[in-house]
């Protein structure tokens, strides 16, 4: 990873950072996995670049699909390294995602998931239910989602997997479900792994901590997976239990517990609990 972070500091105008990009992005592209289908009903977690003919699916039982063909948030993350000091150390990478997942996407509001309307209302706009309507529901990107305000976990891990695998970390797509309180929902987060330790990220139930001047911040939540625990945690639908936590300065404040299981959905939780298992 700090081989690109490094080359893209040390260049000298937007058009090398976007050349650096360019190489970079064709080698990850050639070496990715291209299966048809990742999201609701394609729920193993996927390692690597997504590849950009990959559909995602917003959810299992809606139309609403579109491609992660859109490139232009690694040009701009890329460039926002070579910018600014914030980005000085590889260390700081993950906490820069979160920001720049607002900025691209918008803050969204908590409540109904407004992704197939949207999608829906925009096909429309190309014809009422003939193949045209058809055909534009079959190409829309990520970058439709762009500034709309309403992307949710999927479309922030899916992203933040791109910017992690373009800068060289060995990281996984998860689709799951996480129990923050009392229920579960449907949820996709990442796994990066760094030589044999596992850390969970999720980008979409970020972290507050208090800035210097009283305004809050947000970082993206993360906690290592045991080694031993991984590969059932991954392939076997196993839950993992982990901290949840917030900061006091710089400090982490254990506040609960968060629980993670991939693979799963909110209605494969419900007949598990049905059956007491």
């Amino acid at each position: 990873m700090e081989k690109l972070f490094y080359k893209i500091k040390e260049c000298k105008s937007e058009e090398e950072v976007k050349k650096l990009v360019d190489e970079t992005l064709a080698n990850r592209i050639e070496g990715s996995e291209k299966v048809e289908e990742l999201g609701a009903r394609h729920m193993t977690a996927y390692k690597g670049f997504i590849h950009p003919d990959i559909r995602m699916r917003c959810g299992s039982s809606t139309l609403s699909t579109y491609r992660m063909s859109t490139t232009d948030y690694l040009y701009e993350y890329a460039t926002a390294v070579w910018k600014y000091t914030t980005y000085q150390t590889p260390g700081k990478f993950a906490d820069g995602i979160v920001p720049f997942l607002n900025w691209y996407f918008g803050i969204t509001v908590p409540g109904e998931d407004k992704r197939d309307d949207f999608f829906c209302d925009k096909a429309f706009l190309a014809g009422v239910y003939d193949e045209k309507f058809f055909e534009a529901m079959e190409n829309f990107t990520i970058g439709d989602l762009r500034g709309q305000g309403i992307a949710l976990c999927m479309e922030r891990s899916a992203v933040a997997q791109n910017i992690l695998s373009l800068f060289g970390f060995d990281s996984f797509f998860c689709v799951g479900v996480v129990k923050n309180g009392d229920s579960y929902e449907d949820h996709a987060f990442n796994i990066v792994r760094n030589g044999n330790k596992y850390m969970l990220i999720d980008f979409s139930k970020t972290v507050p901590q208090k800035g210097l001047n009283g305004s809050i911040i947000y970082k993206p939540y993360y906690m290592e997976i045991p080694a031993d625990k991984i590969e059932d945690f991954m392939n076997n639908k196993v839950a993992i239990d982990l901290e949840d936590y917030e900061y006091e300065g710089p400090n982490r404040v254990v506040v609960g517990e968060r629980q993670y299981i991939a693979g799963v959905n909110t209605e494969e939780m419900k007949a598990r609990m049905r059956m007491g298992s």
